[in-house]
C-alpha cells in the first residue's frame, strides 16, 4: 500500500467517523429542540387556562358570585369553625349543614359547578401532561384549594 493510498484510506475512515459523530450530535440537537418545543406548548396551554380564568365571562361571574356569598356568610362560617363546644365529628356535621344552607340560600350551585368544572379541566390537562405543572400551580393552587376546602361538603354531596 502506497503512502497515497494509505492517506486516502485514512481520510475515508476519518470522514466516516466524523459523519457518524455529526449524525449523533444532530440527533441529540433535534431531540433537545423537540423537548423545548414540547415544553413551550405545555406552557402555552397552561397560559390559555390562565387567560380563560381571568377573562371568560362565565368563570369570572361564577367566581364573583361565590366570593360575594362567602364574604356575606363569613361571620356564620367563622362562628361554626371557632365553636369550642363542637367535637371533630360534630364540627364536620355542623359545617356541612352550614355550607349546604349557604349554597341553597344564595343559589350558588350553578356557579360552583361552573368553577369546579373549570378546575377539573385544569387537572385533566395536568394529568395528561399537556400543561406545564409550574404555571398551573402558580396560578390555580391557591384559589382552587380555597374553594375546594370551603365547599368540600357541597362536593361530597354532589359525589353522592
Amino acid at each position: 500500500m502506497s503512502d497515497r493510498e494509505y492517506k486516502l484510506l485514512l481520510s475515508e475512515v476519518i470522514a466516516t467517523w466524523f459523519m457518524a459523530i455529526m449524525v449523533v450530535i444532530g440527533g441529540f440537537f433535534g431531540l433537545f429542540e423537540y423537548m423545548e418545543y414540547k415544553n413551550t406548548l405545555r406552557v402555552d396551554r397552561a397560559l390559555e387556562f390562565v387567560s380563560r380564568y381571568q377573562s371568560n365571562d362565565h368563570v369570572v361571574s361564577a367566581r364573583k358570585e361565590i366570593s360575594a356569598s362567602i364574604e356575606k356568610h363569613l361571620p356564620e362560617i367563622s362562628q361554626v369553625l371557632s365553636n369550642p363546644a363542637l367535637g371533630v365529628d360534630e364540627l364536620a356535621h355542623v359545617y356541612h349543614d352550614e355550607i349546604m344552607t349557604i349554597v341553597t340560600e344564595d343559589a350558588i350551585s350553578a356557579p360552583l359547578e361552573q368553577l369546579f368544572t373549570f378546575y377539573e379541566q385544569v387537572l385533566l390537562c395536568h394529568e395528561m401532561e399537556l400543561c406545564d405543572e409550574t404555571v398551573l400551580a402558580n396560578f390555580f393552587d391557591n384559589d382552587a384549594g380555597s374553594y375546594s376546602r370551603t365547599f368540600y361538603p357541597y362536593i361530597c354531596t354532589l359525589r353522592k
